[in-house]
């Protein structure tokens, strides 16, 4: 066994429930490595890509539709969560879910290859709106693959690891995103969309990529599931199980930590060098990344309650602390280092409820029911996101970014206290 994956496990033994056998942590250790390896090459394709600044700059370039960009991230985020409950049938109906993830992964990069070749090929009108459809395709694809990822670490990964697993994947992301960081830096502003392209270019590698590196998972097989009228029987979950209604309100609540980022950024003074400045909020997110995410991994895999609970109560103090800073010295914010320093914090935070959110699900639920727990949860939060994110951007015309600021803050402090009242699953 590799020297590191043996130290690890060894390291882990007192949080997992880890077999004696030496083959057994030998696979437990490879199919570790493989979840590590694949999750980093699909967490920097989505860095690459993000709809939230890639994507959105890509298509204000290229004079497309304001429509079709506004579009963009309510697609990209619902899109991923909404339609899981309906294709859990299809992953229960399965004994390994493998096969589903390797297509999940080949269809996002052929999206990002769409993408590239509308930019390539279209004007600007059309060109945006052909971006808004390779990026639904994109969205149903990503879908599948978290539907599965959970799936399989839970089969694959043993308690005590799952939290560490999804924790160093982050953390080696988060380089990667670094490292693009610094180059947006360097770039001075260079002129025309190419840097932008072939950010969606590597995205869409790195999902390829992942499609061949998967395979080597030793996944274990479980007898299919029926799925006959699976569907309607699959949402009573929220209606039957309190523990898990509890989890899906608490996990609604804390999506404010996403909501919020967007506000953050428009707290930033003007810039003569746009891309420099969208270098160092994504350098700001990758340093989190890479410092946090393990960090809250370990956290997760003894309490993923108090993870939450913990992270939630960072996104509310930074809230209150921005808003305080506002009041009193504005003029503070035109500083060019305090919004990417808020946003760093911010997204220290938001790892943690990532990670922590992530465990939970898969620690509370068995190999029996994981499919069912993980789709319904994330099939209602795409829903709540979809109407958060629809009103969050009306009252943005209305209300100044401190004030959304304060109300988002205010809905993870709600998440906070009610993520108190979890019971712990580890």
């Amino acid at each position: 066994m590799n020297r590191w994956l043996k130290k690890w496990l060894n390291s882990s033994a007192s949080n997992a429930d880890l077999p004696e056998s030496d083959d057994e942590r030998e696979k437990i250790a490879h199919n570790a490595l493989v979840l590590v390896a694949t999750t980093f090459l699909t967490k920097t394709a989505d860095s690459l890509a993000s709809p939230k600044i890639t994507l959105t700059w890509l298509m204000q370039s290229l004079g497309a539709s304001p429509a079709a960009i506004s579009l963009l991230v309510p697609i990209r985020e619902s899109g991923a969560l909404l339609p899981q409950a309906a294709l859990a049938s299809l992953a229960n109906s399965r004994g390994r879910q493998l096969g589903l993830y390797r297509l999940g992964t080949l269809a996002q990069g052929l999206a990002a290859a769409g993408m590239l070749a509308a930019v390539a090929w279209l004007d600007g009108t059309l060109a945006g709106w052909a971006v808004v459809a390779c990026l639904s395709v994109l969205s149903l694809a990503r879908c599948l693959c978290s539907l599965t990822h959970k799936a399989m670490i839970g089969k694959s990964v043993p308690k005590g690891l799952r939290g560490q697993t999804n924790g160093w994947a982050s953390s080696a992301a988060g380089l990667a995103t670094c490292i693009v960081a610094v180059l947006m830096i360097l770039l001075q502003g260079a002129p025309g969309i190419e840097p932008l392209m072939w950010m969606v270019a590597v995205a869409g590698l790195s999902w390829w990529l992942a499609t061949l590196l998967i395979s080597a998972l030793d996944e274990p097989e479980h007898k299919p599931k029926d799925t006959d009228n699976q569907f309607w029987q699959r949402l009573k979950l929220l209606r039957n199980d309190a523990q898990f209604l509890r989890f899906v309100i608490a996990r609604a609540l804390l999506t404010s930590s996403a909501l919020v980022a967007p506000y953050y950024v428009m707290l930033q003074a003007g810039t003569d060098n746009p891309l420099a400045g969208f270098g160092a909020l994504l350098l700001a997110s990758g340093v989190a990344s890479l410092v946090a995410s393990p960090l809250w991994g370990r956290l997760a895999d003894k309490s993923s309650r108090f993870t939450l609970v913990l992270s939630a109560t960072m996104v509310t103090t930074l809230g209150l602390v921005t808003v305080a800073l506002h009041l009193s010295l504005p003029d503070a914010f035109k500083h060019g280092w305090l919004v990417p320093a808020l946003y760093f914090g911010l997204e220290l935070a938001h790892q943690g409820i990532r990670v922590g959110r992530k465990t939970y699900v898969v620690d509370m639920a068995t190999d029996e029911n994981r499919v069912d727990y993980v789709s319904v949860s994330n099939s209602a939060i795409g829903m709540i996101l979809l109407l958060v994110g629809l009103v969050t951007s009306a009252l943005s015309a209305l209300l100044p970014p401190v004030t959304l600021i304060a109300i988002l803050s205010a809905l993870s402090a709600a998440g906070a206290i009610l993520g108190r009242t979890l019971p712990n699953v580890e």
